[in-house]
């Protein structure tokens, strides 16, 4: 459902001081691998997704001009690459393939004849993708639908990814940091975003930590010099995280309750201040020393 992947992008080309080799064994054996304790998946991917993904106001725009469209929009959400918490929001254009749905074209042989009854169908979303037409058709087989219009997957539905249809955590494929943020509204995750099915709001604290942060640095980056890292589903999986118990109920109830502030009005300027207060609970947490913190802030403020 999404572009192969090396798997072996947790390998760091980089040198990897003494310190931080001893500090990053200290966390394994601290945490356990997050894929351990939660199931983490990828998004769907409708193909040349550039024409079938919509912002909400092209997407105003087209029921606008043909209301009767509406039903072929489903909503989706995700996570900006260059921040952290914010949730955004779009929609995917999804006209499932006339080989598995049956349209008022489905049946016609002669693609010209067919593209007819589309556009008389939904005039404005056949203008659309009608820019798209060139790269739509040349799709590789398995990917398109009976006609370049067409979406080849089925419309995903609650029985088959039920795992969306739940509360999760979203992050995107690679950036430079980790940056993660929380979904209530059932919206489909795009393939080049991952998303973990949770209602711990601690893990996602964990997640954007400036630890986390660090710990990505060193274990996630595929090119030396380059500040991009990837986050696939072995990357994260890796992720050393601490179960909650007895002895860490606390600090994760106080994740919990500042992650619940930060989600509320993640523009709010007060959000660094409670940034720096989840890093301070995870420090302890993961019982770190000064001069692992001070490690931790020099190589993240790089």
């Amino acid at each position: 459902m999404v572009p192969n992947m090396n798997t072996n992008n947790s390998i760091n080309t980089t040198d990897v001081s003494p310190q931080s080799e001893e500090l990053l064994a200290k966390l394994s054996n601290i945490g356990e691998p997050l894929n351990n304790q939660v199931k983490i998946y990828t998004g769907v991917n409708p193909g040349r997704v550039k024409a079938f993904v919509i912002d909400n106001e092209k997407y105003q725009d087209l029921i606008q001009q043909d209301p009767d469209s509406k039903n072929l929009f489903i909503p989706y959400v995700y996570s900006p690459r260059k921040k952290r918490w914010k949730i955004e929001s779009a929609y995917i254009l999804w006209i499932t393939s006339s080989k598995h749905k049956q349209w008022h074209w489905s049946n016609q042989d002669d693609e010209s004849i067919a593209e007819e009854l589309f556009a008389t169908t939904y005039p404005a979303i056949r203008q659309h993708l009608f820019q798209f037409k060139d790269k739509l058709k040349s799709r590789i087989k398995g990917s398109k639908g009976k006609f370049y219009w067409e979406v080849a997957m089925w419309e995903p539905k609650p029985e088959n990814y039920p795992h969306i249809y739940q509360p999760k955590i979203i992050y995107p494929l690679n950036g430079n940091a980790i940056r993660a943020t929380y979904d209530t509204s059932n919206g489909y995750i795009l393939g080049t975003y991952y998303h973990i099915p949770t209602e711990d709001l601690s893990l996602l604290a964990i997640l954007n930590s400036s630890l986390m942060g660090w710990y990505a640095k060193q274990k996630f980056r595929k090119y030396e010099n380059n500040p991009n890292l990837i986050f696939t589903k072995e990357n994260i999986g890796s992720i050393p995280i601490i179960c909650q118990s007895d002895k860490e109920l606390t600090e994760h109830s106080e994740l919990i309750d500042i992650t619940n502030k930060i989600l509320i009005d993640p523009e709010n300027p007060n959000v660094q201040i409670l940034e720096n207060s989840i890093n301070e609970i995870i420090y302890k947490l993961y019982d770190l020393t000064p001069a692992e913190i001070n490690l931790i802030e020099e190589e993240t403020s790089k």
